[in-house]
C-alpha cells in the first residue's frame, strides 16, 4: 500500500481527545520549541505545537487534510486497478494501441500501476502540499522495477517488488532504533503523540511486521500461481495489515499522551 503508516494514524484517531481532533491539521517545521517536553502537545488559541524530541515542532493549524473517502481511493485505487487490468484488460490492450510489451496481463497491470501511483501521489500533494517519505520510496520501487519488468519481459521483477519495499521499511525502522531514534515517530503525521516507550514498541513491531510481509510475499509468489499472487497482493496483504493495525490498539491506547492546554503548561 502507498501509506502503510497512515493505517496507524487512522487507528490512533480513535483514541484522540476531542480538542486534539479539532487541531489535527499539522505542518512540520524545523524550529525548536523552548522548554517544551518531548512528546507533549501544547494547544494555544491560534495554533497547537508539538516538540517530538528531535527538535521538530509540529504546527497543527494550517495543513489541509484529504477527505477520508478520497484518501482511501488514493491508497488502494492503484492496486485495485492493477488487479482489474490483470484480470480483464489484456484483450483490450491491442485495441488501445498499447505496445506489444504490455499485452500480457502482468505487464499491463504493471503499466497501470506505474501510471496511477504517481498520479495518486500528485493528487495528494495538490491537496496537502506535502509528500511523506514512505510513499516516495514505494513510488521509486514501483517505477524502477516496473520498468525493468516490462523491458526484460520478466515478471520476477514485479513479483519481488513488495519484498523489497517491505524490507526497506523494516531496515529503516529497526535501524533507527539501533541509534535510539523512532523513525515511525518522525514520519507520523498527527496532532497527538505517544510516549517514548510507546513509539519504541510500535516502531519495533512494525519493523518486524514488514519483515513478515516480505517473507509472506516470497512464499506466495514462489509457490502459487501468478493469478493467486495478484489477488493476494490486494486482499491478502491488505487484510494482514488491517489485522495487525487492530492488534496494536492496546499499546497505542496505553501509551497515548493526553493534550495539555496553555493554562496547564503555565
Amino acid at each position: 500500500p502507498l501509506l502503510y503508516y497512515d493505517r496507524i494514524g487512522a487507528v490512533l484517531a480513535l483514541r484522540a481527545p476531542k480538542n486534539a481532533m479539532k487541531g489535527s491539521r499539522v505542518r512540520s517545521c524545523t524550529a525548536r520549541l523552548g522548554g517544551a517536553k518531548p512528546g507533549r502537545v501544547m494547544y494555544g488559541k491560534r495554533r497547537a505545537q508539538r516538540n517530538d524530541g528531535y527538535g521538530i515542532v509540529t504546527d497543527t493549524a494550517e495543513k489541509k487534510h484529504i477527505n477520508p473517502t478520497l484518501k482511501l481511493v488514493l491508497e488502494v485505487g492503484p492496486v485495485v486497478l492493477f488487479v482489474l487490468a490483470y484480470n480483464f484488460g489484456a484483450p483490450y490492450a491491442p485495441m488501445l494501441g498499447l505496445p506489444e510489451a504490455v499485452h500480457k496481463p502482468i505487464f499491463l497491470g504493471t503499466l497501470v500501476l506505474m501510471v496511477l501511483t504517481p498520479l495518486a501521489i500528485l493528487v495528494s500533494w495538490t491537496i496537502t502540499r506535502t509528500i511523506p517519505a514512505m510513499p516516495l520510496v514505494t513510488l521509486s520501487i514501483v517505477m524502477v522495477f516496473g520498468a525493468i519488468a516490462i523491458y526484460t519481459q520478466d515478471p520476477f521483477y514485479k513479483k519481488v517488488q513488495p519484498t523489497i519495499v517491505n524490507m526497506i521499511f523494516a531496515t529503516v525502522l529497526l535501524g533507527g532504533l539501533l541509534f535510539g531514534k523512532s523513525v515511525l515517530r518522525m514520519v507520523m503525521d498527527t496532532a497527538f503523540d505517544l510516549d517514548d516507550e510507546g513509539w519504541a514498541k510500535l516502531t519495533w513491531r512494525w519493523g518486524v511486521f514488514f519483515i513478515f510481509l516480505a517473507g509472506v510475499n516470497e512464499i506466495v509468489w514462489r509457490n502459487f500461481s501468478e493469478e493467486f499472487w495478484v489477488s493476494f497482493k490486494l486482499w491478502g496483504m491488505s487484510g494482514l495489515t488491517f489485522a495487525f493495525v487492530l492488534s496494536q490498539m492496546p499499546v497505542m491506547m496505553k501509551h497515548a499522551l493526553e493534550p495539555q492546554d496553555d493554562s496547564q503548561q503555565d
